[in-house]
């Protein structure tokens, strides 16, 4: 993915596959079910006669030649995003990568593809532990009662963990939160409120 990014290639998806299916034998006929004179299927045995711990399992059965591709490197990118050039020389780029590491036999190939999340209801915002609806929307509320949303973006989610890197408090939450669906894969740094924010604490902080 780090070599896609690097390409310029704006990815959707990267799935690891194969591709599988069965091309039926020149000579093979398609054999239409037994019927009788009026055109009814055979009356079936009576269920109550029917053993059936003495039936044999189901197994399924392949009429013709089943194919069967190599493991492919199965990359979706946005429609019209990609050249041609850039999908070949990305392609040439991934096997060279594998070939490092002794990996072999393997395809790569590039689609078209938009990803579309399923969004749930709505969550409600927390209460205070004085409203009286509060031992219902507490169990239909974010986790931690610390919801997000983004401003370019119809949905919300929740903070997940928070880590620490010097002075600067960090929080998770997931990126289609914040940004739209069809916006490339690129690095997004958010600089406004809370940099101002810090930056006017500092001066406050500062001794005249």
């Amino acid at each position: 993915m780090k070599l896609l990014d690097k390409n310029g290639v704006h990815l959707t998806s990267v799935d690891f596959v194969r591709f599988t299916w069965i091309e039926k034998n020149d000579d093979q006929e398609d054999q239409p079910d037994d019927e009788d004179e009026d055109g009814q299927e055979e009356d079936e045995e009576d269920e109550s006669s029917v053993n059936y711990d003495d039936i044999a399992p189901v197994e399924r059965v392949e009429d013709g030649t089943r194919y069967t591709t190599s493991p492919t490197i199965w990359v979706g990118v946005k429609p019209d995003s990609a050249t041609g050039e850039q999908a070949h020389n990305s392609a040439m780029e991934i096997l060279d990568l594998l070939k490092r590491y002794h990996v072999t036999d393997v395809d790569v190939e590039f689609r078209e593809s938009e990803v579309n999340f399923a969004a749930g209801p709505e969550l409600f915002a927390p209460v205070s532990d004085e409203d009286h609806l509060k031992d219902v929307i507490d169990n239909l509320s974010t986790a931690l009662s610390l919801p997000i949303a983004g401003l370019k973006t119809k949905m919300q989610g929740t903070l997940g963990f928070y880590f620490r890197v010097g002075d600067e408090l960090f929080a998770v939450t997931a990126r289609h939160v914040l940004f739209k669906d069809n916006d490339p894969n690129v690095e997004y740094n958010y600089v406004g409120m809370f940099a101002s924010l810090r930056k006017m604490r500092e001066i406050l902080n500062t001794p005249t």
